[in-house]
């Protein structure tokens, strides 16, 4: 009897369109990111860990470039994903960090305006970068959240209906003001940004909405979003 295929532990980085490869697709894909761990990249710690899957998105703010994610089996009940920048220049780690997206920015980086590539890079920027307590996650209405299994539903719901969906507009030299929700550390927070056409994304302001959000919390290990068994899922 064949062997099950792992499944997914974490929701994807962002939302999306998603799709797999498998086969030789897949175990030459593998051999990609194995390579940054031969040539000793001290942010691709892979030593200990087994490939077990990979999922692509295509971004509509680059051109040429897919955000991947490879799932990595550490040990018994411990598993990490690690989010990736694959395109016509190779593989760049997505390591919360700002320099390897701007890079890109300056070679692949489409016009960036208020109904599509504004919001969507915005929301690929803020998870792609941490700060001290991890991610600054863009919420909406529509998306998908892990809760954790002592959430009330009273308290879920509460949390769904703050929810709002992002507001851009667009000022002079298409400049985009945005207007947004985040979560970081565990707060759900209204913000507002800049984002300049070379794809510069500042933060002016921020308004804690509440505290405590009913949502399971992540953990980062160098560029990996780290899953426990024991502590986020039954999987």
């Amino acid at each position: 009897m064949p062997e099950a295929l792992p499944s997914w532990v974490l929701e994807p980085l962002l939302p999306g369109d998603w799709f797999e490869v498998g086969g030789i697709l897949q175990r030459d894909f593998f051999a990609r990111v194995s390579r940054l761990k031969s040539a000793n990249d001290q942010s691709m710690p892979l030593e200990q860990g087994r490939l077990e899957k990979v999922r692509f998105l295509e971004l509509s703010f680059f051109k040429e470039w897919l955000l991947c994610e490879v799932q990595v089996n550490f040990e018994p009940g411990l598993k990490g994903l690690v989010s990736l920048l694959y395109g016509p220049h190779g593989l760049i780690v997505v390591n919360g960090k700002s320099q390897g997206i701007h890079t890109i920015n300056r070679l692949s980086l489409k016009p960036l305006d208020a109904a599509g590539t504004g919001p969507a890079y915005l929301r690929f920027f803020c998870s792609a970068i941490r700060g001290e307590k991890g991610r600054f996650q863009i919420v909406e209405p529509e998306s998908p959240f892990s809760f954790h299994p002592d959430s009330s539903e009273s308290d879920c719901n509460e949390f769904r209906q703050r929810l709002e969906p992002v507001k851009v507009n667009t000022g002079m030299d298409s400049v985009l003001s945005v207007t947004a929700l985040s979560i970081y550390d565990g707060g759900l927070y209204r913000c507002k940004f800049e984002i300049q056409q070379n794809g510069t994304v500042m933060m002016l302001e921020d308004e804690e909405l509440c505290i405590d959000i009913p949502l399971c919390s992540e953990e980062f290990q160098g560029p990996f979003r780290i899953w426990k068994k024991n502590e986020n899922s039954s999987k």
